[in-house]
């Protein structure tokens, strides 16, 4: 599926999105080749992982909680008593 199908699937016409075209610098081709290839591995081993989803809810609320538990710590006041 390639990015017109994917924003006709999501209602939105991706044909007004510019996409960047990189004049690409002697060596880059290898680097992305690299990164496209680390980058799928990524993100297979995420499909591949059987632990089950966290929805994005579930997961901020657990991170604030985290947060919240953390030292409260006050900057000191500056000359003005601004910090």
């Amino acid at each position: 599926m390639d990015r017109h199908q994917v924003g006709a699937a999501a209602g939105v016409s991706l044909t007004a999105i510019p996409v960047p075209r990189f004049k690409a610098q002697p060596g880059q081709a290898h680097e992305d080749a690299a990164y496209n290839h680390w980058l799928a591995g990524e993100i297979q081993a995420s499909i591949d992982d059987p632990r089950p989803n966290i929805h994005d809810d579930e997961l901020m609320a657990g991170m604030d909680a985290d947060i919240a538990a953390l030292p409260h710590r006050v900057a000191p006041a500056g000359p003005r008593g601004f910090a």
